[in-house]
């Protein structure tokens, strides 16, 4: 199985209907974008 048939994968289970931590997931997953997004930023500015 290559990365990108893993991550299909995770996507598709994360967004299960079933799936009790989907909020959590969603928002850890906006914290770390945000967190990445300000990196980017911050290495923009030098």
């Amino acid at each position: 199985v290559n990365t990108a048939t893993r991550m299909k994968l995770a996507i598709h289970l994360v967004k299960a209907a079933n799936n009790e931590l989907y909020d959590e997931v969603l928002a850890k997953a906006a914290e770390n974008c945000r967190a990445e997004e300000e990196k980017m930023k911050n290495l923009v500015k030098l």
